[in-house]
C-alpha cells in the first residue's frame, strides 16, 4: 500500500492493472491553503475522465478538492465532471466553455 509520504516525481505504481508514472507532484496539506488533486495536466494523450474524477473524489477526504483538467472542451463535458465529484475545472476552452453554458 502507497502512502502520501511515498508520492514523489518519477515513482511508478501499478493500479487496476494499469503502470503510472508520476510525472509532477505537489503536497499541499489540508488547511494550509487549496489542497487539491488533479486528473491530469492537459498535456499528453488522454485527460480527464469522469470514471477517475469520481475515483479520485472516493479516495481523497473532503478538505482536499478534486479538480478534472485535461480534455474539458465543452459545457456538458463539465457538467459530467461536476456531477463524479470534481470541485473544480481547468479547461484551456474555458471561455467558450461559458458560452456554451449561457445559452443552455
Amino acid at each position: 500500500m502507497i502512502s502520501a509520504g511515498d508520492f514523489k516525481n518519477g515513482v511508478t505504481l501499478e493500479y487496476n492493472g494499469n503502470i503510472f508514472q508520476i510525472i509532477d507532484f505537489q503536497h499541499v496539506k489540508p488547511g494550509k491553503g487549496a489542497a487539491f488533486v488533479k486528473t491530469s495536466t492537459g498535456f499528453g494523450a488522454g485527460g480527464a475522465t469522469a470514471h477517475h474524477v469520481a475515483l479520485m473524489r472516493q479516495s481523497v477526504s473532503e478538505a482536499v478538492q478534486v479538480k478534472a483538467s485535461g480534455g474539458i472542451r465543452d459545457y456538458k463535458t463539465v457538467m459530467k465532471m461536476i456531477e463524479a465529484g470534481a470541485d473544480r475545472i481547468g479547461a484551456s476552452a474555458s471561455v467558450a466553455v461559458m458560452k456554451e453554458a449561457e445559452e443552455k
